[in-house]
């Protein structure tokens, strides 16, 4: 016998020879192979990506018979077989697809995998703040999680009885936090009428966490505590009756 494969197209003679040793006996037929068309085949493999990679799906364009496919996808992939994932698709889908050449069709299933991609916070912008001696300190710390995950905030550097409440920073500086430190070199600034070009201001630097899930978005805040000079303060002198001549003390 002959197998004839996918690729054995055409027309073929056979002859058939047989003799009992006396009288030969020959015969011939003529035979049309014709084209059997296969189905298309979808094969492709599990495909993982991140949240905000793009999905490209990468299949032959033509089938094992060299007829050109033609591939239709279900939602969300696009005509072309792509899908630009966002941030809210982590998950596994399970996408139909359909091939075909024309004449045969089939249907296939290819699995995609999004991974979760966790990101920072955002919000309130820091850089610098002004703060007088005295002042009631107020500043709302605004953040929020694009993933929607809960926003964990802390502030490192916090002294002087700075406090982080519901989310604010609170700080009310006493009048007596830029101050002579005294010593000779103190004195000395003191007589030359120096000392007071330092003791306008003291810096505290801070540094503000939001953390959500996984990712957290630090930034640096600069304090700078401005000094407040204050008028002196008499202390009342209680009324005295003296004599003429008498000496006040």
């Amino acid at each position: 016998y002959h197998y004839f494969n996918y690729s054995t197209e055409g027309r073929y003679s056979l002859t058939f020879n047989a003799s009992d040793g006396k009288e030969p006996v020959k015969r011939e037929w003529n035979l049309k192979i014709t084209k059997k068309n296969r189905s298309p085949k979808i094969e492709h493999v599990p495909i993982i990506v991140n949240e905000g990679e793009n999905v490209k799906l990468v299949l032959p364009k033509t089938d094992e018979d060299g007829d050109q496919i033609l591939y239709g996808y279900s939602q969300p992939l696009s005509r072309g077989g792509e899908w630009q994932t966002n941030f809210n698709d982590a998950g596994n889908y399970h996408l139909k697809i359909n091939a075909t050449d024309g004449e045969l069709t089939t249907s296939g299933v290819v699995d995609i995998n999004v991974l979760d991609v966790d990101r920072s916070p955002t919000g309130t912008s820091l850089t610098e703040e002004v703060i007088f001696e005295g002042e009631h300190w107020v500043l709302p710390l605004n953040f929020s999680d694009p993933d929607g995950d809960k926003v964990v905030l802390s502030v490192n550097g916090l002294s002087e009885r700075m406090i982080l409440k519901n989310n604010t920073l609170i700080w009310n500086p006493s009048y007596d936090l830029i101050k002579r430190k005294g010593g000779v070199i103190s004195d000395i600034l003191n007589t030359l009428r120096l000392e007071h070009f330092f003791l306008t201001e003291k810096t505290y630097p801070l540094v503000v966490n939001a953390c959500g899930k996984k990712e957290c978005l630090s930034q640096d805040l600069l304090l700078h505590l401005r000094h407040v000079n204050r008028a002196p303060v008499f202390d009342l002198i209680n009324k005295t009756s003296v004599m003429e001549t008498e000496k006040v003390s």
